[in-house]
């Protein structure tokens, strides 16, 4: 790839982000306003037409792993393993 290329590439992936970051604040704003509806009418489930919607309480359960090393320093430290990975950024 030319240097003029990249530098094309570059700017045109920083301006997809850009446009990304847009759509992802308007969808959890469009969200927010389906589950403000849906708690102010007490509905879990809403159905209209090919779509549906559920905002309902759910529980989980996780592994707490700062309480277990700090418990368990020994045993947490005895399986961590190092992992490495390729990180890609543009700044």
């Amino acid at each position: 790839m030319k240097k003029s290329e990249l530098k094309k590439a570059l700017s045109q992936y920083r301006e997809l982000q850009q446009q990304i970051l847009q759509l992802e604040r308007e969808k959890e704003r469009t969200a927010q306003r389906i589950k403000d509806h849906m708690e102010r009418t007490g509905l879990e489930l809403v159905e209209l037409e090919d779509l549906t919607a559920r905002y309902q309480q759910v529980t989980s359960v996780r592994f707490d792993q700062a309480a277990f090393k700090e418990a368990h320093g020994r045993i947490y430290k005895s399986f961590c393993r190092p992992q490495v990975v390729r990180r890609f950024t543009i700044a």
